[in-house]
């Protein structure tokens, strides 16, 4: 779901404030004891004040002459270029409109092999869903691994 203007995160505005409060939101899986990482997506916890004391008030909309630019969404493959090889589904799958679905694994053959000692690597993947109503992600998995 989108998220990017008022009257969009207004309805959403009691399940925000009780899913920061939480940690849950925004969804970070790195463990803090681990290192610092740059791209660290953890609220201060002035900042989860600042959002709790917003639903407290009504969550009021703000002057829109202080909203930032909004953020230039990627078109196309998002690395610039059109890929080397695109793996597909092997089978189409039907997302229903509404509800959760547990998590689903899809396999699809991939082409690169071993050439001798040689093993073939793939330096950049990325998944370009044929709609961007549900959420998507994928990894590769070694065939009987998964």
């Amino acid at each position: 779901m989108s998220l990017l203007t008022y009257e969009e995160v207004r309805p959403w505005a009691k399940a925000i404030e009780s899913k920061v409060k939480s940690g849950e939101m925004p969804p970070w899986g790195a463990d803090p004891r681990y290192g610092k990482f740059s791209n660290d997506r953890t609220l201060t916890p002035a900042q989860i004040d600042t959002i709790v004391a917003w639903v407290k008030n009504g969550a009021p909309k703000g002057d829109d002459a202080d909203l930032p630019r909004a953020p230039a969404l990627v078109t196309g493959w998002i690395f610039g270029t059109d890929p080397d090889y695109v793996l597909e589904m092997p089978t189409e799958y039907h997302v229903p409109p509404e509800g959760e679905l547990n998590m689903l694994n899809f396999y699809a053959p991939v082409p690169f092999r071993r050439i001798g000692s040689r093993a073939s690597w793939s330096g950049v993947q990325a998944t370009a869903p044929p709609y961007t109503t549900a959420w998507h992600r994928w990894a590769p998995c070694p065939k009987g691994r998964n």
